[in-house]
């Protein structure tokens, strides 16, 4: 074949010709973010440093307690058990608060003598809950807080995960956070150095840790209109996230081979199984979350740690009985989920985060963490559907 005739340097081509699709990302792409800088986004220390900087209403971020408030409302509207008072929740002096970093191995801890009260913030960004964690660190409150007579919980992950012992954590996520911070960024345009480092700390949220809606469909709309050449790119990069990617990518298609899974073509790091096909059928093409006919992915998700595989559901464009279904497994798996009705996106389950160490050899390791993940995740689709099965 002549080399003007060449598929892949005609992808290539036109997407050269049409590079200014791309000017669309450089509000996530082009501003400077001291995050990026130090490589910290993914860090969970880094984000429990940040988030006892800003809930101390003592220190010099120049909020106060408005983001201490904010998350206090935030825990009265999570706190569907009616645990707490919310007027004298939300009414309490928030000055006295004092907050600490690691203390007994609790991420944020919050006290205040003057109102008895205690908050813990258990921080997950990437890892899962160890053992029976959460139950010993309220023992371990209410061993040395007796005396007090408000004691909150609160279990912080990117997707408001339920909690292991939910009976005592409040779920809250990230989206929450980033609701209550840049609330107040709104309000009142500062331009002093704190302000700077909040609103890095905001972007960097949106894009690395929640699901920026407007960048998803952004770059599903670019990725669409020119996925041959993306492709072509995407399997000749050579960084290190590029090539676990593309190890994920094979291992998914031996799988698919295998008869375990269906590799999904406009994402070959996502999959699909016939047994949750089976429940959730694909819808009309075009529709969807995703606008590939998906009702929901089976998809690996790396970051600079490592990866892990997430069930995702897409909750836009699909009928009513499909929407039940997937209450019924919202029900099981997220039962005190408060945003259930009206979704684009809604993250159920997530396997343990697979890390890779420097020494690590990627193409032995790689392709056997994912049949590790997947296997997880067909046992928990299997028990998943069981116990919908026994409920029917």
């Amino acid at each position: 074949m002549s080399e003007n005739h060449d598929p892949d340097k005609k992808v290539l081509e036109d997407f050269l010709l049409d590079i200014d699709c791309l000017d669309a990302l450089r509000p996530w792409t082009d501003r400077f973010n001291i995050f990026d800088v130090l490589k910290i986004s993914s860090v969970e220390i880094r984000h429990s440093n940040m988030l006892a900087w800003l809930l101390d209403p003592n220190e010099n971020h120049g909020y106060g307690d408005k983001i201490l408030a904010g998350l206090l409302q935030k825990v009265a509207n999570n706190d569907s058990s009616g645990r707490y008072d919310v007027c004298s929740l939300l009414l309490m002096d928030l000055d006295e608060f004092e907050v600490a970093r690691e203390w007994k191995n609790i991420d944020i801890l919050l006290t205040s003598d003057k109102e008895k009260t205690v908050i813990a913030i258990e921080n997950k960004i990437w890892s899962g809950e160890h053992g029976d964690q959460l139950k010993r660190y309220r023992q371990t409150v209410e061993r040395n807080f007796s005396d007090f007579t408000r004691r909150i919980y609160l279990y912080l992950t990117p997707n408001g995960d339920d909690a292991s012992d939910p009976d005592s954590w409040i779920s809250i996520s990230y989206a929450d956070i980033v609701d209550i911070i840049s609330g107040e960024l709104s309000k009142d345009a500062r331009d002093t150095d704190a302000e700077v480092l909040i609103r890095n700390y905001v972007d960097m949220l949106r894009r690395d840790i929640v699901n920026d809606q407007e960048l998803d469909e952004l770059c599903d709309k670019i990725y669409k209109k020119h996925k041959k050449a993306l492709d072509l790119l995407f399997a000749h990069r050579t960084d290190p996230k590029s090539r676990i990617n593309a190890l994920i990518s094979d291992t998914l298609k031996q799988l698919d081979d295998e008869g375990l899974i269906h590799q999904c073509e406009e994402w070959p790091t996502s999959y699909h199984t016939d047994k949750m096909n089976a429940y959730l059928p694909p819808v009309a093409e075009g529709q969807g979350s995703w606008k590939t006919g998906k009702a929901y992915h089976y998809w690996f998700s790396t970051n600079e740690e490592g990866f892990h595989s997430i069930f995702e559901l897409g909750g836009s464009d699909i009928s009513d009985d499909e929407m039940k279904h997937m209450q019924n497994l919202i029900d099981i798996l997220k039962p005190n989920d408060h945003k259930r009705d009206n979704f684009t996106y809604k993250r159920l389950y997530k396997t343990k985060q697979f890390h890779l160490k420097e020494s690590d050899n990627p193409d032995e390791v790689v392709p056997a963490a994912v049949r590790s993940a997947v296997k997880d995740m067909l046992e928990m689709e299997d028990g998943l559907l069981k116990k919908i099965q026994n409920n029917a």
